[in-house]
């Protein structure tokens, strides 16, 4: 293994352990795809068996979480893409790709979203871009406007309804 991946690894591992791994909804795929163009990174969504995607930690997929998305997959027949680097390890969707193998089985084919950039640098970016999205969100101010001025209502308010 050359001196790069054990780099790439031991990086991809202080990552993970710092609790901080980017995870997006299905919905915001789009978003996240219009992130990646905009940053010039290389990106292919493709169909990959299940058991070639690399979990670099499972010790706290939770059993839980496992049955809500096996239940989801097969009440809607279709699974969220998995978000991999270029190495296939998988940055988002650990919970997914083990209820897609429990599911379909270890050899289906799931959906992946392939980013082409090695673990470490894959994971900072996407917390980046993930952070990005949830300011956006958050920059979503909710206006209530009432009609006419606001007076504690009293018994000439009868009259004028």
């Amino acid at each position: 293994m050359s001196l790069e991946k054990i780099g790439d690894r031991l990086a991809t591992k202080v990552l993970m352990e710092s609790g901080e791994k980017p995870q997006f909804e299905a919905d915001q795929l789009s978003a996240l795809q219009e992130a990646l163009d905009d940053r010039g990174v290389l990106y292919t969504i493709e169909r990959v068996p299940a058991n070639e995607l690399t979990v670099v930690n499972t010790e706290d997929l939770s059993k839980d979480v496992v049955k809500e998305k096996m239940d989801r997959i097969e009440k809607e027949g279709d699974a969220k893409p998995v978000v991999v680097s270029e190495d296939y390890e998988i940055i988002d969707g650990r919970h997914e790709t083990r209820a897609i193998g429990e599911v379909e089985g270890k050899d289906h084919k799931a959906p992946v979203f392939r980013i082409h950039l090695p673990t470490s640098e894959a994971m900072g970016m996407l917390g980046d871009v993930q952070n990005q999205l949830n300011e956006d969100q958050e920059d979503m101010k909710i206006v209530a406007v009432f009609s006419g001025r606001f007076q504690p209502f009293h018994r000439g308010h009868h009259k004028v309804y």
